[in-house]
């Protein structure tokens, strides 16, 4: 999505009347500065559904500073999910 309008629009959809029951807690992992007024924050989200199904996902937010505010100006979910207990990132074959 781009543009305030995209942006605003899908989550205004979503959390009106789609989001009962939901609770989200966002923990920052760690903070990073390009700049000073440019930061790079890790996040992870752990969001659980009214039937307490529990989703996490790992963010990373890239924000900056105008005038004594903080804006984000992107942001990048990622889906974590539980592996196998058998699985190996060194099983199968080599990716180089």
């Amino acid at each position: 999505m781009t543009g305030w309008d995209a942006i605003h629009g899908y989550h205004k959809e979503r959390l009106e009347g789609h989001a009962h029951g939901f609770y989200v807690a966002l923990k920052v992992e760690t903070i990073g500065f390009l700049a000073p007024t440019i930061a790079i924050v890790h996040t992870l989200q752990e969001t659980t559904a009214g039937e307490g199904d529990v989703r996490c996902n790992s963010g990373t937010w890239t924000l900056i500073e105008r005038n004594g505010k903080w804006w984000i100006c992107a942001v990048q979910q990622t889906n974590v999910v539980d592996l196998p207990s058998d699985w190996s990132a060194h099983s199968g074959s080599d990716v180089r």
